[in-house]
């Protein structure tokens, strides 16, 4: 099988006879920069997609270029003077191996691992992306992107402008990544970061760490699919509310978390996508951000108690989403304790291809090949702190996929099995509860 590692020219676009131009890296890439040469940076970010109906791989590939052309991070290389991106893209690797074959588990896995493993930006790209034909009209799409390239956020972005281009080839410019990068560290901004570190002091102000301390051993994950009527109920209540699905998540696990483990002042930290940037929804590249959220009960099980405080913790988190973690990690260090904000951690996004829109052609997740559940693309979740990383104590992460809600626990040693599952149980819970009580106010219960 043709390795995922050689590069290519498009021979007839005229593109390849252009320079490298140096890239502005954002805060985030310069963080994951320095824990990669420490060796502790993050996998890259990996997904697989079943398709069903009349893919043209030919089409399908020139997309593939056509969309690294358009963003520079996707052809990014680390050079001795710094990132520049190069004038070459990297072909679809595309391959034969029908799903009823005998090896076929073995050679769609040997692709996967490939696709999952470290790059080597001196030498190679950070993109790559392989067509598994596995009958006449089925066949499994891997998409992998290394994190100093882009972010979840970008992942969706770049799912949604590959269909674009599929359809429509050709279509749209290339997006100078740098001059939005550069507007980050207008000097308005950097001041407006004084205020926002004034406000979550405030905000944190008396607050205790959840009990349980960032695992220093070994991990595990567990895992369940919700029905999506689920994730639509969710997000039915959060329009009623003016909410978001996310702040509701937030609210089950703090419900949660006090049933078992006696707590009604909590602080959670989160990822943010940190484009509040005018053209930065238009930019692949890794912006991402870490902020701390305080959400509090009159008792465990005062569940819109925990919704009222999940909603205002949310609206606070946006304002300060721009705020680096190191910056309000140092400026706090004397508050709580260094691993305070990492302890608990919670997620809530849409599968990074769910925006992929093809003609003809049914998409939905691998369920025998999606890299979470392989360990292959949600591996052990590391965030900076100072100087240098730790695993998160509890990570909470919820996806809306195709066909259901994912939700996913990974935990240390140190909360041990039953309590996990316990955790789990209390999060679907919670969920279950928050749709009920919408279903019973419209005289569906």
């Amino acid at each position: 099988m043709t390795a995922l590692s050689t590069p290519a020219r498009v021979p007839d676009s005229g593109r390849a006879a252009e320079e490298p131009f140096p890239l502005r890296w954002s805060a985030t890439q310069t963080r994951l920069l320095r824990e990669r040469a420490e060796g502790s940076g993050p996998a890259p970010l990996v997904t697989a997609i079943e398709l069903d109906g009349p893919v043209d791989a030919a089409r399908l590939d020139q997309a593939w270029q056509e969309l690294q052309w358009r963003h520079p991070f996707l052809r990014v290389r680390l050079g001795p003077d710094g990132p520049f991106a190069a004038p070459e893209v990297r072909p679809l690797l595309r391959a034969n191996i029908p799903g009823s074959s005998p090896g076929f588990r073995t050679d769609a896995a040997q692709v996967l691992a490939a696709a999952a493993r470290p790059r080597d930006l001196a030498t190679e790209g950070p993109a790559d992306a392989a067509w598994i034909r596995t009958g006449p009209e089925a066949g499994l799409l891997i998409c992998s992107v290394d994190h100093l390239a882009t972010d979840g956020w970008s992942f969706g972005l770049m799912a949604r402008q590959w269909g674009e281009l599929y359809r429509t080839p050709g279509a749209g410019a290339v997006v100078d990544p740098s001059s939005v990068i550069a507007r980050y560290d207008e000097p308005e901004r950097v001041r407006a970061h004084g205020i926002a570190v004034r406000n979550l002091a405030e905000e944190l102000a008396g607050a205790q760490p959840f009990p349980l301390p960032p695992s220093q051993s070994g991990w595990a994950l567990l895992h369940v699919d919700l029905p999506l009527d689920i994730a639509g109920g969710l997000r039915a209540r959060a329009t009623r509310d003016r909410s978001t699905p996310f702040a509701l998540a937030l609210a089950a696990l703090g419900r949660a978390l006090a049933a078992e483990h006696g707590v009604t002042d909590l602080v959670v930290s989160t990822h943010v996508a940190n484009r509040s940037v005018p053209q930065s929804e238009q930019v692949v590249c890794a912006l991402y951000n870490t902020v701390p959220l305080r959400i509090s009960a009159r008792s465990g099980d005062d569940l819109e108690g925990w919704v009222a405080s999940a909603k205002q913790a949310s609206l606070r988190a946006l304002q300060r989403q721009s705020l680096p973690f190191a910056t309000a990690r140092q400026v706090l260090a004397g508050t709580l304790p260094s691993d305070a904000f990492l302890r608990v951690m919670i997620n809530f996004d849409q599968h990074p291809f769910l925006g992929l829109s093809l003609p003809g052609v049914e998409i939905h997740e691998s369920a025998a090949w999606s890299p979470q559940r392989l360990g292959t693309g949600l591996n052990a979740p590391w965030y900076s702190t100072s100087d240098r990383p730790w695993p998160a104590g509890i990570t909470v992460s919820f996806r809306e996929t195709w066909d259901c809600l994912q939700l996913y626990i990974h935990y240390g040693a140190e909360l041990g099995d039953r309590a996990a599952l316990m955790l789990l149980g209390r999060v679907t819970e919670g969920l279950a509860l928050l749709t009920d009580s919408r279903q019973e106010e419209n005289g569906h219960g």
